[in-house]
């Protein structure tokens, strides 16, 4: 016995089916449907007189032309949904996807099976989002409680006047470090300015400048040339006439960041303000030691002054340069070190032998309307009036003005070089990276959207070694902030489709035309 279309459609509804009627009118004109399915009749409203006579729209006799949606369940998708935005996540439905018509057992099951899959595979990727975040912001957080603790260690150091502890407890927003980028690549070498200021062949400069005054036409290359010198490391060399410049430009920097944006080029500016040509030992990796004055013929304590100002400034990954700004308590702090006060005599009162008996007396000045120069605890180095100027026989040094372009002068107003000098410790100690450098330093930090920041090194003998970077004293601990995770965005979509059952045809009126998409049973 054939089942009745009332049957098939209970039993369709058992398999999650609906049934939706996708035409206004229908015409049930036909002994068959009623005898077939009367109990249908009752649930059926005829079509208004006006609707009846309109002429419906017809398809050819045989042709499947009666659809019902295609429902599959979605609450697990809803549910991965609703837990993503719980945590934060930024959620963006997108359009619906039409799946298309199944006809028949075999590709209703496929379909529905396709649209299953679907949404299983979003629901998996919008649960991994959600908890790859949640794990990063638990990370993130405890970092960040971990930053706030270091901070409150460095402001106790502060409020017990420890020695090397910092002026204020913020964090470090700069990882600019010496030996941090060893494989950096200089991109571009510019000089300005009128002069013959060029790049020299490897080894014509030694530490002290020996070499400046024997340069020839043949010691010049047009591209630097690498060589081991004292704290510059690798290093390479040049000579700058009186008031040129020279602009190097280091790319493929790794790890350095400014804030919260990678820097991945540097440019660094040096320029001779004095009235002679200077020598420059400058390093590959840009956080390290540079070495810039004349040969003085060997002689350390002398009375030779000479001056170079360095300017650096960062870009980022689109070639824009990053400002510094203040971000979650940590500013970029530079450390401006190795700045000597050394007396020529020796401890025993005499003069080293070939010196002219002169103190050898080095500062860095800057424009304090564009940066903020601090001192660490019980540090050799202090704001001071203006540059060190030797004095006669090492008698006494007295200060002169502050360096053009610049307002503000920092350095030792004692000896910081021996201990039986009454300095802390011995230049031996503290004239290094390590945990006392800040003995002969201070910090410096720009200020919030300022796009570079610059020092005036001076030194009241023939030549200096001068650190410029972020690499700060390690005495106390100068947190990072950590950088919270990115919120992801979790986007999604539902698909619709329809289907068509195998025991179905559509209804033919007299004429053998199809009417309106209406179905009964196949006899």
């Amino acid at each position: 016995m054939k089942k009745t279309l009332k049957d098939q459609l209970l039993e369709v509804s058992k398999a999650h089916l609906n049934w939706k009627k996708k035409s206004k009118v229908f015409f049930y004109g036909t002994a068959i449907l009623l005898m077939v399915a009367p109990s249908l009749v009752s649930s059926v409203s005829r079509a208004s007189a006006d609707e009846e006579g309109n002429a419906p729209k017809v398809t050819q006799a045989g042709e499947r032309s009666g659809k019902l949606d295609l429902n599959v369940s979605r609450s697990s998708l809803d549910q991965a949904i609703s837990e993503a935005k719980s945590a934060g996540l930024t959620l963006k439905e997108e359009a619906t996807q039409d799946k298309g018509n199944a006809q028949g057992s075999e590709a209703i099951s496929k379909l529905q099976k396709t649209i299953s899959d679907d949404y299983a595979s979003q629901t998996s990727t919008i649960q991994k989002q959600t908890s790859d975040y949640k794990s990063a912001l638990a990370k993130y957080n405890q970092e960040e409680a971990d930053y706030q603790k270091k901070l409150d260690e460095i402001q106790k150091a502060i409020d017990n006047n420890e020695p090397g502890a910092p002026a204020k407890a913020i964090g470090q927003g700069l990882n600019f470090k010496s030996s941090q980028n060893p494989n950096v690549i200089i991109k571009d070498v510019k000089f300005s300015g009128a002069g013959n200021g060029s790049l020299l062949k490897a080894g014509t400069l030694k530490d002290g400048m020996g070499g400046l005054d024997s340069i020839t036409a043949g010691s010049e290359v047009n591209s630097p040339e690498f060589y081991t010198v004292g704290g510059a490391g690798n290093a390479f060399g040049l000579f700058l006439d009186k008031g040129q410049s020279v602009t190097i430009t280091y790319s493929n920097l790794k790890s350095l960041t400014v804030g919260k944006i990678a820097a991945v080029q540097i440019k660094a500016t040096y320029k001779n303000p004095s009235g002679n040509r200077m020598g420059l030992i400058l390093p590959k990796d840009p956080g390290n030691q540079f070495h810039f004055g004349i040969y003085a013929n060997g002689k350390i304590f002398t009375n030779q002054p000479q001056a170079v100002q360095q300017t650096y400034q960062f870009y980022d990954a689109l070639g824009k340069i990053i400002p510094f700004i203040t971000t979650n308590k940590a500013q970029a702090q530079f450390m401006v070190g190795s700045l000597n006060y050394s007396s020529a005599k020796t401890q025993d009162g005499g003069t080293p032998p070939n010196d002219d008996g002169y103190n050898a007396h080095e500062s860095a000045s800057f424009d304090n309307t564009k940066a903020t120069g601090s001192p660490f605890r019980k540090s050799s180095i202090n704001k001071v009036s203006g540059v060190p100027i030797s004095g006669a026989d090492a008698a006494g040094d007295s200060w002169g003005s502050n360096p053009s372009g610049t307002n503000e002068t920092w350095s030792a107003k004692a000896l910081n070089d021996y201990k039986y000098n009454g300095a802390l410790m011995d230049a031996t100690q503290w004239d290094t990276h390590i945990v006392d450098a800040w003995y002969g330093a201070f910090s410096l930090v720009p200020k919030d959207g300022e796009t570079s920041i610059s020092v005036t090194w001076h030194t009241t003998s023939a030549n200096m070694w001068a650190s410029f970077n972020g690499q700060l004293p390690t005495k106390f601990e100068i947190p990072t902030p950590p950088i919270p995770p990115v919120k992801p965005t979790a986007t999604y979509h539902f698909d619709k489709a329809t289907f068509q059952t195998d025991n179905t045809k559509s209804v033919t009126n007299a004429a053998g035309t199809d009417v309106n998409g209406a179905l009964v049973n196949k006899k």
